[in-house]
């Protein structure tokens, strides 16, 4: 059985935003071929170059995690708080007034969206080191260039690379840098524990609000 899939970052091409403030890079969404009115859930990357407000997405959540740069973001009845990179990951719902301003150059942010009737995600932090708790269906994201080791195979992954786990590892797992993870629970599934057994696994960042 495959370990899963590598999803180049070379490979996902830019998407130029509407008002030209941006471009967008999707990386992965289920169930496959579908489109933003319709995805349980979807996990792209996006460079913010203006300030500007965030698309509205009804019954969306969102989460956010910076992998370069700094960015105030400002959600309604909220307190304005300002994301850097290796801050943690942060989450507000799709279908409230958000805005977004880059701090002195461009910003790259990760985004997972979940629609809410079908789900939960969550992005965490991974340390450089043994990797618990990865579940089928789980995203890996390089922040470098790094080695992903599964048993005694390499997979050399470029900066912002994306390995997505077909099944649920059954040999050791470890990662010669750090990296994000992304993690869906749909609701009804086998895989409605993950959320939780993440957090219990000791590592970083799960997110900063709910």
């Amino acid at each position: 059985m495959s370990d899963g899939v590598l999803i180049r970052a070379v490979d996902c091409p830019e998407v130029t935003w509407k008002n030209g403030g941006g471009t967008t890079r999707e990386i992965a969404s289920f169930p496959a071929g579908a489109g933003m009115d319709d995805f349980d859930w979807r996990v792209s990357a996006a460079r913010v170059d203006t300030p500007g407000a965030f698309s509205h997405f009804p019954g969306i959540d969102r989460t956010i995690a910076i992998l370069s740069g700094r960015l105030q973001l400002e959600v309604a009845d909220r307190d304005a708080i300002t994301l850097v990179e290796g801050g943690g990951a942060y989450d507000f719902a799709g279908d409230v007034a958000a805005f977004g301003t880059p701090v002195a150059s461009p910003v790259l942010d990760l985004n997972l969206m979940v629609r809410r009737e079908r789900g939960v995600g969550a992005i965490y932090a991974v340390r450089a080191g043994l990797i618990p708790a990865i579940t089928a269906g789980t995203i890996l994201l390089a922040t470098r260039d790094m080695v992903l080791r599964i048993g005694s195979r390499a997979i050399r992954m470029q900066i912002h690379d994306a390995f997505r786990f077909a099944a649920t590892p059954d040999e050791h797992l470890i990662v010669d840098a750090p990296a994000l993870a992304l993690s869906v629970a749909l609701h009804g599934t086998r895989q409605a524990t993950n959320i939780a057994t993440i957090a219990e696994t000791g590592q970083d960042g799960l997110s900063v609000r709910q």
